[in-house]
């Protein structure tokens, strides 16, 4: 009989996944939000560049691509830790209904 690994199950298993999670816990908290709202208004205070904001938009646009991406890791990541774990209660369950 296969014996499950140990590893808890909330526990990234890789760098690059523990990274995911943690840039991701933080793109969605105040934190983020407030910096991005003082960064934006100091760039448009400071006339940083001229009105369409060229610059401004590329880089946002880049942290759009680079988050939505790593959220999808994270989301991925624990869908399969959810599969994982439903996976050992159904087969508790049904270990337990085969003994009695």
């Amino acid at each position: 009989m296969h014996m499950p690994s140990r590893r808890p199950i909330h526990m990234p298993p890789n760098p690059a996944a523990r990274a995911a999670d943690m840039v991701t816990t933080f793109a969605g908290s105040w934190w983020f939000l407030g910096l991005h709202a003082i960064w934006f208004t100091l760039w448009i205070a400071l006339r940083l560049e001229p009105f369409p904001f060229g610059l401004l938009t590329m880089i946002v646009s880049l942290e759009a691509i680079f988050l939505s991406t790593l959220v999808m890791m994270a989301q991925n990541r624990q869908t399969r830790a959810t599969d994982r774990r439903l996976d050992r209660q159904v087969t508790r369950s049904t270990c337990g209904r085969r003994r009695s």
